[in-house]
């Protein structure tokens, strides 16, 4: 036998045979699982990066289009507001006010100093209920004096058309003071009297029901106890001023 080879003693011939070596052919490694395990794991990674991505991007989208839309949404309303506020720099002519005649209504009330805010206002809408309609639709001036129980003297006072959409004017107030006006039973110390004056102005063809509304605006001011105030749209021409000394 050599050293090389392996011989092997088989029977009668006495002959010596090799017997060849069994080679077995290399282990190799079956990586495919593994392989097909991570190429799939980054198939996820790779998904959901790209989702994110894609939201990141609406998000983005959104954000721009709402930044767009407030934006046209501030500059209409800035436009808007100026064509209110000030209608001769913004070029409008919708809202003149030439374009809107207004009628301007006075009362002055007088009453005794221990008379309540609460029967002031009172005695003040029944007056304008009860006379104003007289004459608050009248062209030019016109005017209505009157008193009522317990030594309270008035005078109403209707001026159509009135200054266009001018802040009242306390001054222009109709006055019991005055010549024509008389105070029944008693004549009051200045200390001894309150005064209200009561302003409305509206539209020209407005309807009687606002000066109602305005009517019962004034009146629940005066009631609270509120000794001045009033409220100015020279736009619209709803206008009222109250005091009371």
């Amino acid at each position: 036998m050599t050293s090389d080879n392996i011989a092997e003693y088989v029977g009668e011939n006495n002959q010596f045979t090799e017997k060849p070596v069994t080679e077995y052919p290399p282990v190799i490694q079956d990586n495919t699982v593994t392989t097909k395990d991570y190429l799939y794991s980054n198939n996820i990674d790779t998904d959901l990066l790209v989702v994110i991505g894609g939201l990141i991007v609406i998000l983005f989208l959104m954000m721009l289009i709402m930044y767009f839309i407030n934006s046209l949404r501030h500059k209409e309303l800035t436009e808007i507001l100026t064509k209110i506020s000030f209608p001769e720099k913004s070029g409008s002519n919708l809202l003149k006010p030439e374009a809107v005649s207004c009628n301007l209504l006075s009362l002055c009330v007088l009453a005794p100093v221990f008379c309540t805010p609460k029967k002031l206002a009172e005695v003040s809408r029944e007056i304008i209920v009860a006379s104003a309609q007289e004459i608050v639709w009248t062209p030019g001036s016109s005017r209505i004096d009157g008193h009522q129980e317990e030594n309270i003297t008035w005078a109403i006072s209707s001026q159509s058309p009135a200054d266009k959409y001018d802040l009242i004017n306390k001054t222009s107030c109709v006055s019991p003071d005055s010549g024509r006006f008389y105070e029944p039973d008693t004549v009051l110390d200045h200390r001894e009297r309150v005064r209200l004056f009561i302003q409305i102005q509206f539209p020209h063809g407005s309807d009687w029901s606002e000066v109602l509304r305005l009517t019962d605006i004034v009146t629940e001011k005066v009631s609270s106890g509120r000794t001045a105030g009033g409220y100015h749209h020279r736009h619209t021409g709803y206008t009222w001023s109250v005091s009371v000394n």
